[in-house]
């Protein structure tokens, strides 16, 4: 007799992100990697051929040793918990009457949703009168001396992996293998990504494929009728995204990151400074800090390349097994978050998740062949800590009219898409550009949306006249700056702001 075992990790997010601190971040990083990566295979020595997926946390594999698999089942939770305090797991076991089927596997992801809603992973009390951890308010179970801080379970855990400047592997995993060589000195500090004397802002980007649900549904149920080779599919389809999210990574970094970075020394002994750490990479899931100005750039460019490298590997998928939903492979939606460096990074990372869950549900609405990749961003102006459904009622609301005006397709045939984004932005940093005219324009949208009509006539006027030859109207888009009630300037002047070498005057077109 056969098993289905399935187990997966949750709370990844919270844990990495549960202090602000970038070396103990890298740590938790670094540990979730590992347990997503080859450890457990090798702690249970269990061979390739058994797994159906493993990536981002997510375990599904084929067993027939009832022994082994009692093992997994009992040790697995345990091993979880001893290097990543905090992180919950879930487990479940499906008894294979035969060949595997889609029955199978919708059986199982519902024990391991009736598993995840049951909770756990919770550390133990401790008395009132314990050391805490002063980051984390957990029981602390180590304090050197008065100099240091007293760490927790899980913070000592991330500092003892995320020590040192070490290439630790998910670098090595983001980046081109020609490259990693030349690295010498890797991002222990926030300060290293934001880099002195910059705008100080940094960004969380979190990424993941689109409809990925269905189209798992869709393969099962078109090999309904092909149960021996099911098995051999999922394998496949698993191993083929991972390898696509990886190598559109990579590209992206390549593209976008390496053409930032600082090099001092001679060739021979150099120092590289990167404005760039990754957090989350497997599966379908792009996790990323990295410097603000560079973050627009990155997302569009890893979306660019997850649709390309995912329909190269999924083609070859779809020709042999005659899976057509794979034919023009997968699409993927992002969220950025821009933060100050003092701004808690678990608030952003959340935000990330829903601006990402945003794009996604506004894609969807599209009436196309297939979801389309888009991105939506919101740059932290305040401490409150909101959905962002509350950010845009408080923040991104004037009146009748809207500030929220992505998201952001990546395909120009889309509108509003990030080429037109990154113009008008490119427009706005000009010298001769109406930018502080613009910024009183929105602030009088607030308190008297008939003054603010007058005043962006006069600010187009004085625009043509002192800068005829830019078309700086036109570029803008000022004659529509409202349209269905939402203006696309707050996001113009919102992403000027964040670029490197911004402007912060100009002329007062006022």
């Amino acid at each position: 007799m056969a098993y289905l075992y399935g187990s997966s990790i949750q709370g990844i997010q919270s844990f990495i992100f549960e202090t602000n601190k970038l070396r103990e971040i890298v740590g938790a990083s670094e540990i979730v990697d590992n347990l997503s990566g080859d450890f457990f295979k090798e702690k249970f020595k269990l061979n390739s051929p058994d797994f159906i997926m493993h990536a981002a946390g997510n375990i599904k594999l084929v067993l027939e040793d009832r022994d082994l698999l009692a093992e997994i089942v009992r040790a697995w939770p345990k091993i979880v918990q001893e290097k990543a305090p905090g992180l919950t797991l879930s487990q479940a076991v499906v008894t294979l009457d035969g060949d595997l089927t889609q029955d199978h596997i919708m059986r199982l992801e519902e024990k391991l949703k009736t598993q995840r809603n049951k909770g756990g992973g919770l550390r133990p009390l401790a008395a009132m009168a314990m050391v805490r951890s002063r980051r984390t308010g957990h029981p602390a179970v180590d304090w050197k001396d008065e100099q240091s801080a007293p760490r927790d379970l899980a913070v000592r855990a991330k500092q003892e992996v995320g020590k040192g400047e070490a290439l630790h592997s998910l670098m090595e995993k983001s980046f081109p293998g020609d490259i990693t060589k030349s690295i010498k000195s890797l991002p222990m500090d926030v300060s290293d990504i934001t880099g002195k004397g910059e705008t100080g802002w940094l960004a969380v980007i979190h990424a993941d494929g689109n409809g990925l649900g269905k189209i798992i549904q869709s393969m099962a149920g078109q090999m309904a009728g092909q149960p021996s080779e099911m098995r051999h599919v999922f394998k496949e389809f698993s191993g083929a995204l991972d390898q696509a999210t990886i190598n559109a990574a990579r590209a992206s970094v390549k593209e976008v990151v390496l053409p930032e970075v600082k090099r001092e020394g001679d060739d021979s002994e150099h120092t590289v400074k990167l404005p760039f750490r990754p957090v989350l990479l497997g599966g379908d899931d792009l996790t990323v800090i990295i410097r603000a100005d560079l973050a627009l750039d990155f997302t569009r460019s890893f979306l660019n390349h997850f649709e390309n490298e995912t329909a190269e590997r999924m083609a070859e998928l779809s020709k042999q097994y005659g899976l057509a939903i794979l034919e023009k492979g997968l699409t993927s939606c992002a969220g950025i978050a821009f933060m100050k460096e003092s701004y808690p990074f678990h608030y952003a990372a959340d935000l990330a998740e829903e601006l990402s869950a945003y794009a996604k549900k506004v894609s969807r609405e599209v009436k196309a062949g297939r979801m389309p990749s888009s991105l939506a961003f919101h740059k932290i102006q305040d401490s409150f800590v909101d959905s962002y459904e509350d950010i845009t009622e408080r923040e991104l609301t004037a009146g009748d009219i809207s500030f929220r005006y992505g998201p952001y397709f990546i395909n120009n045939e889309y509108l509003p898409s990030v080429e037109t984004l990154e113009n008008q932005v490119n427009a706005i940093l000009k010298k001769e550009a109406p930018l502080s005219g613009l910024r009183n324009w929105l602030a009088l949208l607030y308190d008297d949306p008939t003054r603010a009509e007058l005043w962006l006539d006069r600010v187009c006027k004085i625009t043509r006249e002192k800068a005829p030859k830019e078309d700086f109207v036109g570029k803008l888009g000022l004659m529509e700056a409202v349209k269905d009630n939402k203006t696309h300037l707050y996001d113009v002047l919102s992403m000027a702001s964040l670029m490197r070498g911004a402007i912060t005057g100009g002329e007062n077109h006022g």
